[in-house]
């Protein structure tokens, strides 16, 4: 039985499989795909059709406030952003 050796790249993306939802992890010859519930993985071609990528998996967001928490906080603006660039001085 073949070993898959995963890459260092963490891209993982949302995926289907024969209708099936899996996680698909980008590798050297094409993508290993897990279904949740199943210990095992298995090693897709790049050409299959029947794997649809559907957006990626981000394994960590990188902010986890909504837009309108950030805009409205004065500290991300860093003081670029004042009552005298509004008025133009």
């Amino acid at each position: 039985m073949a070993t898959i050796t995963h890459l260092a790249s963490p891209l993982r993306y949302h995926a289907t499989y024969r209708g099936i939802p899996v996680t698909a992890r980008l590798l050297a010859g094409g993508y290993s795909i897990t279904a949740a519930g199943y210990a095992g993985a298995r090693l897709v071609s790049f050409n299959d059709a029947e794997l649809v990528l559907a957006g990626r998996l981000d394994v960590q967001p990188t902010d986890t406030r909504p837009l309108w928490q950030v805009v409205a906080d004065p500290a991300t603006y860093e003081g670029t952003y004042g009552r005298d660039m509004v008025r133009g001085r």
